[in-house]
């Protein structure tokens, strides 16, 4: 928009302007700045619900085996299992919070005010002091008897009328420093401030100061935990039976505060290499975050309303595919309730719900402020055993009936793993009985050697192009230097060269073929391109032929249910998601 006004007011002489603002204030890459931020505040929600849905889930846990401890000499410590609970409860806590400083972050410098005057939110300004992890790591450190003070100046001192951050000060003493004359010179201004470019160079500046608070707030929670590390756990104190029993609770204490340190640092760790990531992107004019509920699929299904029916995977991805820290953690966390999950359907199945419990759920409010109530069964519930509008009893008979319980009405009943009865796209699960897996290329890469050792080989791979192969929107044209290959799938297709084709709604055949030759990937003759037109079935050309397995790779699950494709035994789903969890 800054290039169309200035070309329609100033004529051939806008060509040098631009320059300037390309060239010297570097415009382009701060509005490509803030489009990775736009997309990364999109995947923080998404993890952020995820996250709390498991801390939710094991929160359950350690409340129905509360009262489960064992002695310990003259104390009671928890058991093995409540106390694995506990830990994974308290971390999952933590990295709750960690996420949500993520969101917040992203939140609000994309809520920059448009105008320089306006005062920035008030959680950019103070950071780091106004995040969630720098308070748990000074909270940790208080735990251990660590009292030490650190200099630090909010951003909040700065005058917001006068600015004093690098980019955006930079452009407005590039364009003075200009010999253009003063109307010209206030037209530029006034173009940049009016279409954006004002804000989005604030947005960079944003950025780099929210990166400093992050590399601060790590080093204050390595910090916590080394210390917290270092002093004598529960089991210690414990064992040497003391007197006072202060130094149980302190032991107790320093626990939390470790575990809550504990889910926060890998996260946080993961913030920040998300936003060198979107920087990094910025500056090379590539795109490295994409994101949305689901693509655009007015080619083929009706818009928004035809996403949402067809079950898009959200896009969610670190581009290219990025091993981050937390993946390690909440694949623990999911393991510790996938483990005692079944313990306690078990337990009520042959002694029922503990009487603690029993007295609190269901129990009804005349205003239920502090309850829920269950859409199927209309009982009122406390916050704990409610999630999504369905209570836990609801939720695990939907489960057994062969439905999603979260959106029923949504979810169709090929969208279902009978195996372990969740669901594909709401519970975000991938099952090899069902041969429907989920994941990225690594899952891709993993799948397709399986089947290759099988007996039955792997004859082909047809893999979706538009946010599988490439970062690419749905029926776009691809663009070399703006959009992306998945360099893991470009491996995967040189690797089973002649047995991979594109199955794909994008009829943009020849910017793809253009997009792959620079992209390094195979030719043509080893690499066709299958489009699939409007009201056309992919079964059509991923069913065909009748050699060997065929895995066939989509990010919508849609596509990958259909009722010829779930029906073929040759064909093995993955569903693509470059999910942050």
């Amino acid at each position: 928009m800054c290039v169309r006004d200035l070309q329609m007011a100033l004529g051939d002489t806008a060509a040098p302007i631009l320059a300037v603002l390309s060239s010297a204030v570097e415009l382009p890459q701060a509005f490509g700045l803030r489009n990775e931020m736009c997309s990364l505040k999109k995947c923080t929600f998404f993890v952020l619900q995820q996250a709390f849905s498991l801390e939710r889930q094991l929160a359950q846990l350690s409340t129905f085996w509360h009262g489960e401890h064992v002695p310990c000499g003259r104390f009671f410590l928890h058991s093995e299992r409540l106390e694995a609970l506990s830990d994974a409860r308290t971390r999952a806590k933590g990295a709750c919070s960690a996420v949500q400083d993520a969101r917040a972050v992203a939140k609000n410098i994309c809520s920059l005010p448009r105008h320089p005057s306006k005062s920035s939110p008030p959680l950019l300004t103070g950071l780091p002091t106004t995040l969630q992890a720098w308070r748990i790591a000074e909270a940790a450190l208080a735990a251990a008897g660590t009292s030490e003070e650190l200099e630090i100046e909010p951003l909040a001192s700065a005058p917001a009328a006068a600015p004093t951050t690098s980019w955006h000060s930079r452009c407005a003493e590039i364009l003075r420093a200009q010999s253009w004359p003063e109307h010209i010179t206030t037209l530029v201004e006034m173009v940049v401030l009016c279409r954006g470019g004002d804000k989005a160079l604030r947005i960079r500046d944003a950025v780099c100061d929210v990166e400093s608070a992050l590399v601060l707030t790590i080093e204050r929670l390595e910090l916590a935990a080394s210390r917290l590390d270092a002093m004598p756990s529960v089991s210690q104190v414990a064992s040497q039976q003391p007197d006072d029993d202060k130094q149980l609770v302190s032991a107790m204490r320093r626990r939390r505060h470790s575990n809550l340190v504990a889910g926060c640092l890998p996260v946080m760790r993961d913030t920040l290499l998300w936003l060198r990531s979107a920087a990094e992107a910025s500056q090379s004019g590539a795109t490295r975050f994409v994101a949305g509920d689901g693509r655009n699929t007015n080619a083929h299904s009706g818009g928004e309303r035809g996403a949402r029916m067809l079950g898009f995977q959200p896009a969610l991805c670190v581009w290219p595919s990025t091993k981050l820290h937390g993946t390690a953690l909440f694949a623990a966390l999911h393991h510790v309730e996938q483990t005692y999950r079944p313990q306690m359907r078990e337990t009520i199945a042959c002694s029922g719900w503990p009487e603690a419990i029993v007295s609190r759920r269901g129990a009804e409010r005349e205003h239920a402020a502090d309850n829920k109530v269950c859409r199927e069964c209309t009982r009122q519930f406390s916050t704990l055993w409610v999630h999504r509008g369905v209570c836990s009893e609801c939720e695990a008979t939907l489960r057994e009936g062969g439905q999603c319980p979260y959106q029923p009405d949504r979810c169709s009943s090929g969208w279902f793993c009978v195996h372990s009865g969740r669901c594909f796209v709401c519970d975000s699960h991938g099952c090899a009985e069902c041969r429907l897996e989920r994941g990225g290329a690594d899952t891709v890469a993993e799948v397709a050697a399986r089947l290759d050792a099988s007996p039955s080989r792997l004859s082909r791979i047809a893999l979706d192009f538009d946010r599988t192969l490439a970062n690419t929107k749905s029926g776009g044209a691809p663009v070399v230097g703006k959009h992306l290959i998945d360099e893991e799938l470009l491996v995967l297709l040189w690797r089973y060269s002649g047995r991979c084709e594109l199955v794909t709604r994008n009829g943009h055949t020849g910017a793809i073929r253009a997009f792959l030759n620079a992209s390094g990937a195979p030719p043509e003759a080893e690499l066709p391109i299958r489009t699939v037109r409007k009201g056309q079935s992919k079964a059509d050309y991923v069913c065909a032929g009748e050699d060997g397995s065929v895995l066939f790779v989509d990010d919508s699950v849609a596509e990958l249910a259909e009722a010829r494709v779930a029906a073929d035994s040759r064909v093995h789903r993955v569903l693509f998601v470059r999910a942050l969890l």
